[in-house]
C-alpha cells in the first residue's frame, strides 16, 4: 500500500513538472483591462503637428492570446490566421486600409498630434488595432507614415504583457514633392488557373476618396498606371469583388501596388486558428497527463494481478 501511495505521489509530481513550463509559456490576457497607445510622428527631433490619426479595432483578443477579426472585417476575404512576420502584418494593414476607404468606415478613435508630433489613445479594449497611414510635409520633403497593426497588449520577451504601448510609426521620406509621380497597380494570381475570372475591378482611392475604378485583364497585362503631381496624397487600392474561394492581399513597394488573389486551401492538418478556445499548450498538457494515467493504471493492474 505504501509503495502504491509513493508511486501515485511520484506521478503527480511528474504531472506538475510537465504542466509548469506549459502554463508559464505566456501570461493570460486580462481582456477586461483597459489599454493605451501613444504614438510619436517625428523625424530627427522634428515633430509633425496637426496630423489626424485614426485607429481601428480590427480584431478581438481572448485570454489565451488568440485573435479573431471583428465585423465588418470578419466578412472580408482577408485572413489573419498564420500571419506572423512584420511584412505580412504590413500587407494585412494595407489590404484592410483599402476596405476602410471603400466602405467609409468610422474609426474606433481619432486624435490630432500635438506640437511634438505625439498623440495618445486611452481606455482602449484589448485586441488588434490598425493605424492608418498619414503624410506630413516639411518644405519640399514628404514623410509617408505607413499603415500598421499593433497588438494591445503586446507580448514581451519575458512572457509578460504590456498594456500601455508607445511607438514611433515607420516612415519613408521623399524630397521630390514637385515632381510628377507615376503609380502602378498589378494583379497577381496564386492558383492553378482553373476558375479564374477573365477580369477584375480595382478601385483606387486618393486620401480616402474614390479617384477611379479600373478593369484589369489580359489585354492590359493585369496592370494599370496613373500619375499624380506629387506624393502629398495617401493612395490605397482595393479589389471591388474578390472571386469566391479566394483571399486577397495588397502589397506596396515604392509607388507600385500588387493585388494578389490566393486560392483558399483548408485541410485537416491546418494549424490552429487565431481565436481557438482550446489552446495548443492545453492540448499538449492533457495528452501528457492522459499518457501518464494510462501508465499508472497499467502498473496498478499488473500489481493487482500478482
Amino acid at each position: 500500500m505504501r509503495k502504491t501511495a509513493r508511486l501515485i505521489f511520484a506521478v503527480l509530481m511528474l504531472f506538475c513538472t510537465l504542466l509548469q513550463p506549459l502554463s508559464a509559456s505566456a501570461a493570460a490576457v486580462d481582456v477586461n483591462r483597459e489599454c493605451s497607445l501613444e504614438l510619436e510622428y517625428s523625424s530627427e527631433g522634428m515633430g509633425f503637428a496637426d496630423l489626424n490619426i485614426q485607429i481601428f479595432r480590427i480584431a478581438q483578443m481572448y485570454t489565451d492570446g488568440y485573435c479573431t477579426l471583428l465585423p465588418p472585417f470578419s466578412s472580408l476575404p482577408v485572413r489573419i490566421t498564420g500571419v506572423s512576420s512584420q511584412k505580412e502584418w504590413r500587407d494585412t494593414a494595407n489590404t484592410l486600409a483599402g476596405y476602410i476607404a471603400a466602405q467609409q468606415l468610422s474609426p474606433t478613435a481619432s486624435a490630432v498630434t500635438d506640437a511634438d508630433g505625439k498623440v495618445r489613445f486611452s481606455g482602449l479594449q484589448t485586441g488588434i488595432y490598425l493605424v492608418t497611414a498619414v503624410n506630413a510635409t516639411s518644405g519640399k520633403e514628404t514623410y509617408y507614415f505607413e499603415n500598421f497593426c499593433v497588438f494591445l497588449p503586446r507580448p514581451m520577451e519575458d512572457n509578460s504583457l504590456m498594456y500601455d504601448i508607445s511607438a514611433k510609426p515607420k516612415f519613408t521620406k521623399d524630397v521630390g514633392i514637385d515632381e510628377i509621380v507615376t503609380y502602378q497597380v498589378t494583379k497577381l494570381w496564386k492558383d492553378s488557373g482553373n476558375g479564374r475570372p477573365d477580369a477584375v475591378s480595382v478601385e483606387i482611392y486618393k486620401d480616402g476618396q474614390l479617384a477611379e475604378t479600373v478593369v484589369l485583364n489580359n489585354d492590359n497585362m493585369w496592370t494599370h498606371t496613373w500619375t499624380a503631381p506629387d506624393r502629398s496624397n495617401i493612395w490605397t487600392v482595393v479589389e471591388k469583388d474578390v472571386p469566391a474561394g479566394y483571399t486577397v492581399v495588397v502589397t506596396s513597394s515604392g509607388d507600385c501596388f500588387t493585388v494578389t488573389n490566393s486560392v483558399i486551401h483548408i485541410t485537416p492538418q491546418e494549424n490552429p486558428k487565431m481565436g481557438d478556445s482550446f489552446p495548443l499548450n492545453t492540448w499538449i498538457a492533457v495528452m501528457a497527463i492522459s499518457g501518464m494515467l494510462l501508465i499508472l493504471l497499467g502498473i496498478l493492474a499488473k500489481r493487482k494481478g500478482k
